[in-house]
């Protein structure tokens, strides 16, 4: 069977099993990246792995990008949406703030109250229809591999956002809330029915959704100092969310709606006010489930319970099962969609064979393994039926790849 270079890929196939792993440093960090820059990291994240010259990277084609996005691929507007969200503007650093290549990631250490700041992106071209990616390696623990300290997040749920501030409170409180189940069944403290709770300090706030810019060196030198609080930078937020009215307005009421309507989670908040004139210091939030929209979701958060050496030994025994030479990061997403039965792989793969010439074989037995297409028993050199599908479905399965 030969492979042909990868073309178009659906975006549920691409996602793969929809949940995947954001280390809560990241979840917290004092970034500022536009909404397309966080959907283009998501992806890349996903997608990234180690390639043989050692760096860690992603790679996501062009016709990936429109079907993900939803765009149409003769857009002009397109490529300049991804060419700003990679880089900004030439020669102007300013417009570098909020893109892959100045997605600076700024940690807290709270122990002894400092802060840190690092890129997270090297590299980012898109020359021939693809979209590359390599990640700086000081960040690998935050990228690949993640053991502990991560929050599980399901990716059409995220990328169903079309607000910056809906799509970060989301992942925030799912960071949060994970946390606060996690403690409690660690306690036996049953929460059934009741919502959780956090309180962010207000300018706490803005800094985690990129309305005060954490990674400016002006900010980060009043952070870093001693006994310096969130507040003591205040005065850099100069936008018009500085009056409470505007952020509650444009920020809160936009994505507690947009919550309300798209995600499994949604929220309440109220307002925490002090000193003369009752101003505005914090925001208690109040998370519930979503119970309207948890069917609809369809989300497969689950624990993963592949343990490192078995994913590295079922990723050999892929590789030795699959002629055609895959990328160990493909190899990964299709052990993982198994759920760790490599029979559902073998026989997605034996599938593959009788196909023929695919464009796509990862994308391909992504979706075989998916949609569970099965062979029935060989006759006359082929196979002459699919168990749960019909012959024009299976016909239609082969046309797109």
């Amino acid at each position: 069977m030969k492979q042909r270079a990868a073309e178009t890929l659906p975006a549920s196939t691409y996602i793969g099993s929809n949940i995947y792993k954001k280390s809560n440093e990241l979840i917290l960090s004092l970034s500022t990246p536009t909404l397309m820059t966080n959907k283009l990291l998501l992806i890349s994240t996903m997608r990234a792995g180690w390639e043989e010259d050692g760096k860690l990277s992603a790679r996501i084609t062009g016709d990936e990008l429109h079907k993900i996005f939803d765009r149409d691929k003769n857009s002009g507007s397109f490529y300049e949406s991804i060419k700003k969200a990679c880089y900004g503007k030439q020669n102007d650093k300013k417009t570098h703030n909020g893109t892959l290549m100045g997605f600076m990631v700024v940690m807290e250490n709270k122990k002894d109250k400092s802060f840190s700041a690092h890129n997270l992106i090297m590299d980012a071209d898109f020359r021939k229809g693809v979209l590359s990616v390599t990640f700086n390696p000081s960040m690998k623990d935050y990228i690949i591999d993640m053991k502990n300290n991560y929050t599980c997040l399901d990716a059409n749920e995220m990328m169903s956002m079309s607000s910056i501030y809906s799509y970060r409170l989301l992942e925030i409180f799912r960071q949060n809330v994970s946390i606060q189940e996690w403690l409690m069944r660690q306690n036996e403290v049953d929460n059934a029915g009741k919502p959780y709770y956090i309180q962010y300090d207000f300018t706490h706030l803005k800094l985690m959704l990129g309305i005060i810019d954490g990674s400016s060196n002006k900010v980060l030198e009043v952070l870093q100092k001693r006994n310096k609080t969130y507040r003591d930078v205040e005065d850099f937020d100069q936008s018009s969310m500085k009056e409470f009215s505007n952020f509650r307005r444009n920020v809160l009421d936009v994505a507690k709606k947009e919550l309300d309507e798209k995600a499994s989670i949604r929220f309440e908040y109220h307002l925490v006010r002090s000193g003369r004139g009752g101003k505005t210091t914090a925001v208690d939030f109040y998370i519930y489930t979503n119970e309207k929209n948890c069917k609809k979701v369809k989300t497969e958060e689950r624990e993963i319970k592949i343990s490192e050496q078995n994913m590295d030994d079922m990723i050999d025994e892929l590789r030795d099962m699959i002629d055609e030479k895959l990328p160990t990061k493909d190899l990964r997403q299709i052990v993982l969609a198994t759920d760790g039965d490599l029979e559902k792989a073998k026989d997605a793969y034996r599938i593959a064979k009788e196909a023929g010439e695919i464009h796509n074989l990862t994308g391909f037995l992504l979706t075989a393994i998916r949609d569970k297409y099965q062979n029935t028993k060989k006759k006359n050199g082929t196979y002459d039926k699919m168990m749960q599908h019909t012959d024009e479905e299976y016909s239609e399965f082969f046309a797109k790849y």
